[in-house]
């Protein structure tokens, strides 16, 4: 599974960064203490969010930086 944003918020706020690798070794570690715990608090949405003002605002603020 992949994903990366590719968009201005992501690169220029958030500073986002991507990395990837296949050393079996470092793929265990980071799957232990970064997936595993953080999937065990989330929740799956089985519907998509509803495409209100709020959503049109926040996609019209991460366009403007």
């Amino acid at each position: 599974m992949e994903s990366a944003s590719l968009d201005q918020l992501s690169l220029r706020v958030n500073e986002e960064l991507n990395l990837a690798t296949s050393h079996r070794a470092t793929v265990a570690v980071w799957e232990a203490r970064l997936f595993v715990p953080d999937f065990a608090v989330s929740t799956e949405l089985t519907t998509p969010l509803p495409k209100d003002l709020s959503y049109r605002l926040a996609v019209f603020l991460a366009d403007q930086f």
